[in-house]
């Protein structure tokens, strides 16, 4: 009773993995992945065919005469059902044709959408949740965890298909030879309850160790990549170059041990069931009291049964081994694409506290979901009343404000300050004290612990309107075009003329061979750290900003260009407001009408 109840478990959570693939899949795509289900279901449906029309064939080629379905076929009938025969082999070949690309091409899209829903995350995600993980693991993520998810429902096809051939196939062949039918059965379940025993918390294990090794490697190859100049300069080129060769030596073993593990009842399998097939076929003609016309008839479609069943049972164990580890892989991704920070527990003991986890994230996404659309149906009527609140002029105003960073002494304590139209406002202060801190909160990318922002809405607009340039300036591996309009597909050439000579870029544009179009090459490496500032802050004039930020945009320029391009900055802006730091006292000076020390 007990060993009963354990296996109706053990079915009902295999089940369970079933329809949390199915249902992991995305809606919009739920069309094409019963189409592909459909085709790999059908084979197996084309194969018992194929198995009939043998057996009539043989029993017609020794003059046996049989009816189906109110259908005489004999001797007289051979060409037609030789034509059969052949007609639907060739059907079936269509039909994986078919089948493997409808499976491959879903694979694909599905992997474009793994892919392009967390891009959208990511992006859109607030600043302190963005840095809490590395960019080489959300770069992971977004790769190969995307690709081997949507990898994983070829396991979910291969399972399916295999058990309906079995069922199908097996069921035939119970009506020719049941007793090697419940042999091969006894076998199967032997088997099964050995992978579930011994295999099942290994591949879980191997899929998690795959993980970690695999996010190591992405770390180390971004280390080894962005610290090219530093690791050259220090001499430790060769032994970073190790770290990442020892991740990948790690990495290596753990895709071959999670490839191999599922593999390995498969073999023991094949090999004990072929040798059952070819005792039971013995068994028939030896030991069998069937007459000859049937017993050939019934040899063939044995013959060719085998060919298919073997193959089933071999497909049907690996790819139940591997369902944990797809199981597990797509439980990484929707992890992350709930917004949760790490992969799931490796064993099947935390299956359900992850479960529980998951629908308490979920739950808790949904609210965030309803409280954002309410934030957005009141949007339009705060703007309004926070127009009012806030005097005309004013664009930002912080009131008594504090921040501190998780395991921090406040960084920022009942601060308030207001921005208003035509403010040149200077930050200053010791290192530590806040300022980029603060930049990040006027700019609206992280929300302070205490205290209130009140925005002009009608001013800036969900964050539009507002240009922010940091002291270290990302730019695109393009032209210096392509970082100055930075996404625009409408080039306002003028504007761009404007920008350059106000940042005072045009001389060394001009000299350019290439001008404007000049590669900038990987983050803008063939460019000077003040050039690269430079491109920064027309990029951010070319979107014509009402408050532009630079946190210390201007520290790589020599004092006298730092001048010149801080005035030609004032006045471009007119009636907007800038807001910089600078360590350059006599810059706060000449261009500040306000200095506020942190």
């Amino acid at each position: 009773m007990l060993k009963r109840l354990n296996l109706q478990k053990k079915l009902q959570a295999q089940v369970e993995r079933l329809l949390y693939i199915y249902r992991a899949a995305p809606s919009a795509l739920k069309g094409k992945l019963l189409l592909a289900l459909s085709l790999t279901c059908a084979l197996p449906v084309v194969d018992l065919i194929i198995v009939y029309v043998m057996y009539v064939l043989m029993m017609s080629l020794q003059n046996q005469k049989l009816t189906i379905g109110g259908l005489s076929f004999g001797n007289d009938s051979l060409f037609l059902l030789i034509i059969s025969f052949i007609g639907i082999t060739l059907i079936r070949q269509v039909l994986e044709f078919f089948s493997v690309r409808q499976s491959r091409t879903f694979t694909q899209l599905l992997y474009r959408q793994f892919s392009a829903k967390l891009l959208n995350i990511y992006l859109t995600m607030s600043w302190r949740t963005f840095s809490e993980e590395t960019k080489a693991v959300r770069t992971k993520h977004l790769i190969a965890t995307s690709l081997d998810s949507a990898y994983s429902y070829q396991v979910f096809f291969n399972f399916i298909s295999s058990v309906l051939n079995l069922i199908l196939l097996a069921g035939t062949m119970v009506i020719i030879a049941p007793k090697i039918v419940l042999g091969g059965l006894l076998i199967l379940v032997l088997f099964g309850q050995l992978t579930s025993r011994s295999m099942k918390q290994k591949i879980n294990q191997a899929a998690h160790a795959h993980n970690i090794h695999e996010q190591n490697y992405y770390n180390r190859l971004n280390e080894s990549l962005n610290l090219f100049r530093e690791m050259r300069i220090f001499g430790v080129s060769r032994k970073m170059e190790q770290r990442a060769i020892d991740e990948l030596e790690q990495l290596s073993e753990a895709k071959v041990r999670l490839s191999v593990l599922p593999h390995t009842p498969k073999i023991a399998l094949e090999s004990v069931f072929t040798l059952a097939i070819g005792l039971g076929i013995l068994y028939v003609v030896f030991a069998g009291r069937t007459e000859t016309p049937q017993l050939i008839a019934s040899l063939a479609s044995f013959t060719v049964m085998s060919r298919r069943i073997i193959p089933s049972m071999s497909l049907l164990l690996s790819s139940y081994s591997e369902l944990e580890g797809t199981y597990s892989q797509l439980r990484i991704l929707n992890q992350e694409l709930s917004g949760a920070s790490g992969p799931d527990e490796a064993g099947a003991g935390q299956e359900q506290k992850g479960q529980e986890r998951m629908d308490r994230q979920r739950m808790d996404r949904q609210q965030m979901d309803r409280q954002r659309m309410d934030r957005q149906r009141t949007n339009q009527g705060r703007a309004d009343q926070e127009q009012k609140a806030l005097p005309g002029s004013v664009f930002v105003e912080l009131s008594d404000i504090s921040f501190a960073y998780e395991g921090h002494q406040g960084t920022i304590e009942h601060f308030s300050m207001a921005v208003s139209a035509g403010d040149r406002i200077s930050i200053s202060g010791e290192s530590g004290r806040g300022k980029s801190t603060l930049m990040m909160i006027l700019a609206g990318f992280i929300r302070p612990v205490g205290g209130e922002v009140k925005r002009s809405l009608l001013v800036l607009p969900e964050r539009q309107g507002i240009a922010y340039v940091p002291q270290e300036t990302a730019l695109l591996s393009g032209t210096i075009l392509e970082n100055i309009v930075f996404g625009n597909e409408r080039i306002e050439e003028e504007r761009v003329t404007k920008v350059i000579s106000l940042v005072r870029l045009d001389e060394l544009i001009a000299k350019l061979p290439d001008g404007l179009h000049t590669y900038a090459g990987d983050n803008g490496v063939f460019l000077s750290g003040g050039q690269r500032q430079r491109i920064g802050i027309a990029r951010a004039l070319y979107h014509r900003p009402k408050l532009l930020l630079l946190d210390e945009a201007t520290s790589a320029l020599d004092e006298q260009t730092e001048q010149e391009v801080m005035a030609n900055i004032s006045s471009f802006m007119e009636d907007g407001a800038v807001v910089f730091i600078s360590h350059r006292k006599e810059n706060a000076k000449a261009h500040a009408t306000k200095v506020i020390e942190l």
